[in-house]
C-alpha cells in the first residue's frame, strides 16, 4: 500500500508543480501509521502482555515508521520522475526541473 500509494503521490504532486518527495514521504508515513494500527487492532488484548514484549514492539513501531517513510521518499521520487519522461515525450518543450 505505501509503495503504491507514494508512487501515486509522487505522480500527481508533479503534474501539479509540487515536491513530489514531501509527498511520497507523507504517503509512506500514513502508509506506516496505518500498517501499525491494524497491528493493534489485529493483536488483540496487551494486558497481559510482559513489558519487554511491549517495549519490542513500540522500538519496532518506530523502525516501521523510519522505514516505510523512506521507501515513500524513494516511491515518491520515481513516481514524479516517470511523469516528467512522460510528459517530456508527449510535449518536447515541457521542462524536466
Amino acid at each position: 500500500m505505501m509503495v503504491f500509494g507514494a508512487f501515486i503521490a509522487g505522480a500527481v504532486a508533479a503534474l501539479s508543480s509540487a515536491d513530489p518527495d514531501a509527498a511520497g514521504l507523507r504517503a509512506g508515513l500514513l502508509g506506516g501509521v496505518l500498517e501499525l494500527l491494524v497491528f493493534a487492532a489485529t493483536a488483540g488484548t496487551t494486558a497481559a502482555w510482559p513489558p519487554s514484549r511491549i517495549a519490542f514492539f513500540g522500538l519496532a513501531g518506530g523502525v516501521v515508521l523510519c522505514l516505510a517513510s523512506m521507501f515513500g521518499l524513494g516511491c515518491g521520487r520515481v513516481g514524479g520522475w516517470t511523469v516528467r519522461t512522460v510528459a517530456s515525450r508527449w510535449n518536447p518543450t515541457a521542462s524536466t526541473s
